[in-house]
């Protein structure tokens, strides 16, 4: 299945190929922030800006978070368990893992492991043909998700 996926992935250049995963988050980031913030009305965003402010938050949410979690639940477990498990393994652990520590819900539960499924199969493309900015390539997915996720949220949040 996964050489299946990275044979279409060879099919497209690479910047074409960042800019397909970039548009798909940015259409799952779309749908989550619609199920979360209008039908579970859950406001995490907003919350979050009430406890750090919103220059703390968009910096922990946009630059902190993508860097750690790429390093604990991207970079740590294709490292530890790619020689020992097969890659598919590897991805759905690592996959499985990013989405449960997102456990405001069970919206972002699910969004996490669809989100780190992306961001897991494409670091594994990106590892297997050597790149050696795979995991700053990784790091920037994530960030413009979480900044596309936050401003829809902080739109919704004034302008609707």
């Amino acid at each position: 299945m996964i050489n299946k996926i990275f044979n279409k992935f060879n099919q497209i250049s690479k910047v074409k190929l960042h800019i397909f995963l970039q548009i798909t988050f940015f259409i799952t980031a779309i749908i989550f922030t619609y199920i979360s913030v209008k039908i579970w009305d859950y406001q995490l965003i907003e919350n979050e800006f009430k406890k750090m402010g919103q220059i703390k938050f968009f910096f922990v949410a946009v630059i902190l978070a993508p860097l750690f979690e790429t390093f604990v639940f991207t970079y740590l477990p294709f490292k530890l368990l790619s020689k020992k498990i097969k890659l598919e393994y590897v991805i759905f652990i690592a996959s499985f893992l990013f989405g449960i520590q997102h456990f405001y819900s069970v919206v972002y539960i699910i969004f996490g492991i669809i989100a780190g499924f992306i961001l897991n199969i494409y670091y594994s493309y990106l590892l297997k043909y050597n790149n050696k900015y795979a995991f700053l390539l990784v790091v920037l997915l994530h960030s413009v998700a979480n900044l596309i996720s936050t401003i829809l949220e902080f739109l919704d949040k004034h302008f609707s």
